[in-house]
């Protein structure tokens, strides 16, 4: 069973307002929260009992799932990527943060500026525009993880520009590749954080971000 969550033009569902920064740390809190309710009413109580790790290099959270579950966070160097990360680490999540360059978030430099947001997340380098590529690196992590199996694929992913290529490249291509990725390797659950600014599609980003959302809701499973 795939299940898959997005915040938008829908009241019922969780949203992400990206120019709302005041409040973002806040809604990943709750969308991350709204998470492991799913996660609990799927698989028991047992499922989300705590548990200290004694060693790994997740020293960063400060609340752990028995059976560890595994977290993959798409466009994770954004503002709400960070954010994004941050929680799912806390929440005690295998989390893995992917990004176009490594080397942005372990350099000397990327330590000071990215450093405490990616405490305890296994930083990955991936291309998430080559889904081929993408589906491999789902398939690694799946296989490393103590389930055997992704829990939650989360998608920040933005374009920078907002220009008509580089958003349908980004915001619908891109974003499409980390679900169709996610439902071949059998992933739980897909969450996509939209703009709340889609609900007026006047420009080329708010457009593409609004084509993946339809594709999103078009999945049958």
């Amino acid at each position: 069973h795939f299940s898959a969550y997005f915040g938008s033009t829908l009241d019922t569902h969780y949203i992400m307002s990206q120019p709302q920064a005041a409040a973002s740390f806040c809604w990943t809190r709750k969308l991350l929260a709204a998470l492991a309710w799913i996660s609990f009413w799927s698989t028991g109580a047992t499922a989300f009992a705590p548990h200290h790790r004694t060693s790994g290099s997740h020293s960063g959270s400060t609340t752990a799932l028995s059976a560890q579950k595994t977290a993959v966070i798409a466009g994770a160097t954004g503002y709400i990527g960070k954010a994004t990360v941050r929680e799912s680490v806390r929440q005690g999540y295998e989390t893995y943060a992917l990004v176009r360059d490594a080397s942005k978030i372990t350099s000397q430099e990327g330590r000071i500026l990215y450093g405490e947001a990616f405490k305890g997340a296994r930083i990955l380098e991936c291309n998430v525009c080559d889904a081929e590529s993408l589906t491999k690196t789902f398939q690694e992590i799946s296989d490393a993880s103590e389930t055997n199996q992704i829990d939650m694929i989360c998608s920040c992913l933005a374009s920078r520009s907002g220009v008509k290529k580089d958003a349908y490249k980004i915001d619908y291509q891109a974003t499409l590749n980390c679900l169709t990725a996610g439902r071949a390797v059998q992933a739980n659950h897909f969450v996509l954080l939209s703009a709340f600014c889609v609900k007026n599609p006047w420009l080329q980003f708010q457009q593409a971000k609004l084509k993946f959302e339809a594709a999103l809701q078009e999945q049958s499973d």
